[in-house]
């Protein structure tokens, strides 16, 4: 298994982490909401919120990930120094390299590639998508849509994470798991293009990184990502 990492530093409200424990691995992202560097807490006590569960029981089952979803959201609830106008989206993948669970809340993508073609990416819980699905607007039209979130980590009254059973990952998976602030830039057709070409996952993030600043306004570095070879 090989990974590359985009942890943006300060100015950005998002982070992107990961730990080893008993020969699994759990990789999260988080994109926070509410200014003033607010974001950028909220997304990272939520993180090692995530990140923490699993060092305590770490595992891949599904009843499993929605026990590390539920830790982000009480290391929310639970921090008395975390102002409660704050919020944040989350997706969180295990993996052992043979079979692997995920989930999300909100808006950041985890896209699921095998041999280079991608095969399945999380559903975004916002407005936006909710267009999409009742078919008033395309896939595509979703990156310059109205992406108000539906769902969110926060005082728990919009917490519903949407957890994937465990899947066994064939050779050549690839995992790609982003905030909305690189995917909104970055069409699929070039991630699996750039994929392709790519022999490692530094030098396919790269590639999307090159890709998303042609696109995206001027000094906008406000995104995470992490890239799994399996």
């Amino acid at each position: 298994m090989r990974i590359a990492m985009i942890d943006r530093p300060a100015g950005n409200n998002g982070c992107a982490g990961c730990q080893d424990k008993d020969g699994f691995r759990c990789f999260v992202v988080a994109d926070g909401g509410g200014g003033q560097g607010g974001g950028r807490y909220a997304s990272a006590t939520a993180a090692n919120g995530l990140l923490a569960e699993f060092m305590e029981k770490a595992d891949i089952s599904y009843d499993f990930m929605y026990d590390y979803m539920d830790a982000a959201q009480d290391a929310l609830i639970n921090d008395p120094d975390f102002p409660k106008e704050l919020s944040t989206t989350i997706a969180a993948l295990v993996t052992d390299g043979e079979q692997a669970v995920w989930a999300h809340c909100g808006d950041s993508r985890i896209y699921c590639f095998k041999k280079h073609k991608l095969q399945t990416v999380t559903d975004d819980q916002t407005e936006a998508f909710e267009a999409f699905r009742a078919g008033t607007i395309r896939y595509d039209d979703i990156r310059n849509e109205d992406r108000d979130v539906k769902n969110y980590l926060s005082d728990g009254s919009r917490f519903k994470p949407d957890v994937q059973p465990v899947q066994r990952l064939p050779k050549n998976t690839t995992f790609l798991m982003c905030t909305e602030g690189l995917w909104r830039y970055v069409s699929e057709s070039f991630m699996e293009k750039s994929l392709k070409k790519s022999g490692s996952p530094k030098e396919w993030l790269s590639a999307i990184r090159n890709e998303r600043r042609s696109h995206a306004p001027e000094g906008d570095e406000d995104y995470s990502a992490i890239a799994v070879f399996i």
